[in-house]
Order: structure tokens, then C-alpha cells, then sequence
């Protein structure tokens, strides 16, 4: 195991076994302290080979006492362990890895949860806006109804008024001289008629124009309702996915970070 002959160690002090750090550490003269009270030693221990290179053996140190009682030998009874050190370091190492990697993943799970409950909050916000502009839009296409059936009225009054002003004519022209004032005023009444006639036809087509857009508006405000109510259950199903998701990466932080612990402890 170690990589020695015999005649390589026979007579030598055991501290080639060992790095300088640990042959010179308080640690390892307490070890030959307790073996030499009589205490017996028995764990995993590291070690170095012929060629420097690091030993995991699984040993017992066994001091035998003479006829007398007096410690004159240490027998050492050892495995070699190196593969399952280094397999288990590996997996500490891993699990490591895996929990740190778990803690980020975690925290950013956690951020686009905010970001996304914060997003399905905008969008029920969004929702009720849109609503409410239903609402406006749906008031406003009756109040246009409302001024196009006073325009109706307006229209009727100035034909109704363009009539008198031309019976109005009539009358003064039988009349003759003594119907001259009264044309004046008939003509002002066709005039007036005339113009009350040209702003309803103005008013008209601008109500036209304004229903119109109103259509427009109401259109575009339904699809944008249909997008909001989508986009609103999409967020709830994703924010669900997503608090599922946090559960899970939270349960396997929770086992990575026990095979840490394991693995720490088995060291």
C-alpha cells in the first residue's frame, strides 16, 4: 500500500508516513502520547506513499504490553481506503457544487416569481383599465346617438323654417309694395335657414366621423380585453409553474445540502 520494501522502512521513525506539517503538529505527538499510555487508536487517516502521493487508510493502532504491563510494541492493523476517500471527496465536492448551484438557482427562481406575480398584478390592473374604457367608449357611442337625433330635430326645424321663409316670399310678393319689409325678413329667414341648414350637414358628418371611431376604438378595445384576459391567465398558470418550481429547488437544495453534511461527517 504505502509502496516501501522492508528494507526501506525497517529501523526508520514512522514520521515518513507523514507530511512535515502534520510530523510537526501537536496532533500527531499526542497520538504516540495516548499509544504510549496504553490507548488504543482506531479511525481514517491520511498518509503519504513512496512517491509522495496521499493514503486514506482505515486503521487501528494497538499497543501491546509486555509481561510486566510496560507498552514495548504498537501493532497497526490498516486498510487501504484511497478510492472511497477520493469517490466520497468527489461526491462532497459535487454536492458542493450542486447546492451552491441550487442556492443561486433559487434566487433567481425567487426573483422571476416577483417579477411575474408583479406582472400578473399589472395585467389585472390592466384588465380593470380596459373594462373601465368599455365602459367611457359605451357611454360616449350614446351620447353621440343622443346629438344625432337632435341633429334629426335641427334638420326638420330649419326645413320646417326654409318652408315659412318661402310661403313668407310668396305672401309679400302678392302683397306688393306693402310686403316689401316682409320680404326682408323672409330672406334673412331662408338665409338663416340656409345656414342653420349647412352646420347640422357639418354636425352630421362629424357624428358620423366620431361613431366611426367610436366603432374603431370599441374593436380595438375588445381584442386588447381578449390579449389582457390571455395574458392574465397565462401569468396565474406561470406563476403556479413557477411556485412549483421554487418547492422543488428548495427540496433538492434541501438534499444537497444534507449530502454535504453527510459527506462532511463521513470525512
Amino acid at each position: 500500500t504505502m509502496g516501501y520494501t522492508l528494507e526501506e522502512i525497517q529501523g526508520r521513525h514512522h514520521s515518513i508516513f507523514v507530511t512535515p506539517e502534520y510530523r510537526n503538529s501537536t496532533e500527531y505527538a499526542d497520538l504516540w502520547r495516548r499509544l504510549a499510555r496504553g490507548e488504543r487508536f482506531q479511525g481514517k487517516i491520511s498518509r503519504i506513499n513512496r512517491k509522495g502521493e496521499k493514503v486514506w487508510l482505515d486503521a487501528s493502532y494497538n499497543p501491546i504490553r509486555d509481561a510486566n504491563g510496560a507498552i514495548y510494541r504498537v501493532v497497526k492493523y490498516a486498510s487501504n481506503i484511497t478510492s472511497a476517500m477520493q469517490n466520497q471527496q468527489n461526491a462532497s465536492q459535487i454536492s458542493v457544487s450542486i447546492s451552491d448551484s441550487v442556492s443561486q438557482f433559487a434566487g433567481t427562481i425567487s426573483e422571476i416569481s416577483r417579477n411575474v406575480n408583479r406582472t400578473a398584478i399589472l395585467s389585472q390592473d390592466a384588465k380593470g383599465t380596459v373594462a373601465e374604457t368599455c365602459e367611457s367608449v359605451d357611454a360616449l357611442d350614446q351620447s353621440s346617438r343622443v346629438i344625432e337625433k337632435i341633429v334629426e330635430v335641427i334638420r326638420e326645424l330649419a326645413d320646417q323654417t326654409n318652408l315659412l321663409a318661402l310661403n313668407a316670399t310668396i305672401e309679400s310678393a302678392r302683397a306688393g309694395e306693402a310686403g316689401r319689409g316682409f320680404a326682408v325678413v323672409a330672406t334673412a329667414v331662408k338665409e338663416l335657414a340656409k345656414q342653420t341648414g349647412k352646420a347640422t350637414g357639418e354636425i352630421e358628418e362629424t357624428v358620423r366621423e366620431i361613431q366611426r371611431n367610436i366603432k374603431g376604438v370599441v374593436e380595438s378595445t375588445d381584442k386588447i380585453s381578449e390579449s389582457v384576459a390571455e395574458v392574465n391567465s397565462n401569468m396565474t398558470m406561470i406563476a403556479a409553474a413557477v411556485e412549483q418550481q421554487s418547492v422543488t429547488i428548495s427540496s433538492i437544495g434541501q438534499t444537497a445540502h444534507e449530502l454535504r453534511r453527510l459527506n462532511s461527517e463521513a470525512t
